[in-house]
């Protein structure tokens, strides 16, 4: 894996919270990859390691673990396209959305730089972005995330930069490239009850937070008091109905609930 190996100096000038330390560790889990928490209070991760995902409920016991690999598409490891209108086999998916309005499935591949875009039941309706650096472009796109007025969020993450769009994918701005917002290897995403963008850094082994108009907030996770608090290679995120933010430490191996 290439974050194993990831070494980023971090620049002096980014500005950190002070004195913001997790809640809750979540230990034991095999390099934790991804998190998401469903409705239920259900926190759900995937596991780079073992190549599985773990489903545990809202006192953190394991419920269920089942096998996943790799992004296998029409029997291609490398993801060719899917048929419109056929199901496709999941294997540890990237970043994943659902939207309200129209209820289609947004899944970001890293390996072929694009997002495939499936309907409700799982067939597959549009593709969209190739590799490249510019408007709608993408070089390993990662997490995703969708705020209150139906505006998507895409991890650019080898371009170093979050892109927004609209519902109808029209390209609407790019962000965290210049000032104490840069990013360096940003991997994961999430959306705040405020309306707020959280980021996982793998570069500054950190989480930086902005407005939905790219306006950078804040950073938080690795300049704390507590030594034993530090993220090390965060990479997916996400909140839960209560507010509660979690992030999967890939090499501490534990969830970290704020």
């Amino acid at each position: 894996l290439k974050s194993l190996s990831l070494q980023v100096a971090m620049p002096s000038d980014l500005h950190y919270s002070p004195a913001l330390e997790p809640s809750q560790l979540i230990h034991n889990l095999e390099h934790p990859y991804d998190v998401a928490v469903n409705a239920s209070g259900q926190v759900i991760t995937t596991e780079s390691i073992s190549h599985t995902v773990k489903v545990m409920d809202r006192e953190l016991k394991t419920v269920k673990t089942f096998g996943v690999h790799k992004i296998s598409i029409n029997g291609h490891d490398s993801g060719s396209s899917i048929k419109k209108g056929k199901k496709p086999e999941f294997y540890t998916p990237e970043g994943i959305i659902a939207f309200h309005v129209t209820h289609h499935i947004y899944v970001a591949y890293r390996g072929n730089h694009r997002i495939q875009v499936f309907n409700p039941d799982l067939t597959s309706f549009l593709v969209f972005g190739s590799k490249g650096s510019g408007e709608g472009k993408f070089d390993e796109p990662w997490g995703l995330a969708i705020d209150s007025d139906e505006f998507f969020y895409v991890v650019d993450s080898k371009n170093h930069r979050i892109q927004k769009f609209t519902s109808k994918r029209e390209f609407v701005m790019e962000f965290g490239k210049t000032g104490e917002g840069t990013l360096l290897s940003p991997a994961g995403t999430t959306i705040s009850h405020k309306n707020q963008l959280y980021v996982t850094e793998k570069g500054t082994h950190s989480v930086a937070v902005f407005d939905t108009e790219g306006h950078f907030i804040n950073r938080f996770g690795c300049h704390v008091s507590n030594p034993d608090y530090c993220l090390k290679c965060p990479e997916g995120i996400d909140f839960d109905c209560n507010g509660l933010l979690y992030i999967c430490d890939y090499f501490n191996k534990r969830i970290v609930v704020y």
